[in-house]
């Protein structure tokens, strides 16, 4: 799995905001899952791309950090996560048979049982699940045409 599950525990967070503060331990979290991710890659391979990524992502929850508008937390977490996906989806052009797929596939199913669950339905509540859903599926069908092309020897 790519730096995209890093940024992953973010979004709740930045849902669950109240009073402009940061859900617990969201700062923490999210510091620590991109250390992590640096810290731990097992891709070698690192590229300016990926870098550039890194660095939005970051610069993107810096902001959510310091926002007091729920609805830009979730915009901006949101791009934070989809800068994440970006070294993933790289990777997976060229090397498409190490993708676990069935953790993409249900984790598009259990953000859109998360948005099936919703209580309010409005920017703020479904951005990031949408997105998150829509990221893990198009990344499916990606995949599964690029193994299809690229059948191993």
């Amino acid at each position: 799995m790519g730096v995209a599950s890093a940024h992953r525990v973010c979004g709740p967070s930045a849902q669950r905001r109240r009073r402009g503060r940061v859900g617990h331990g969201g700062y923490r979290t999210s510091v620590h899952t991109h250390i992590c991710h640096v810290a731990l890659a097992r891709e070698k391979n690192l590229t300016k791309l990926d870098w550039a990524s890194l660095t939005g992502a970051l610069a993107a929850l810096a902001l959510w950090a310091i926002t007091h508008d729920p609805l830009w937390a979730v915009i901006l977490v949101t791009i934070a996560d989809i800068l994440g996906f970006v070294p993933t989806f790289r990777k997976s052009i060229t090397k498409p048979y190490e993708e676990t797929l069935s953790t993409y596939i249900l984790g598009g199913v259990k953000w859109m049982f998360s948005i099936a669950a919703l209580t309010t339905f409005s920017p703020t509540t479904m951005l990031y699940p949408l997105a998150l859903a829509s990221g893990n599926w198009i990344f499916t069908i990606m995949v599964i045409t690029l193994r299809a092309q690229k059948r191993p020897v």
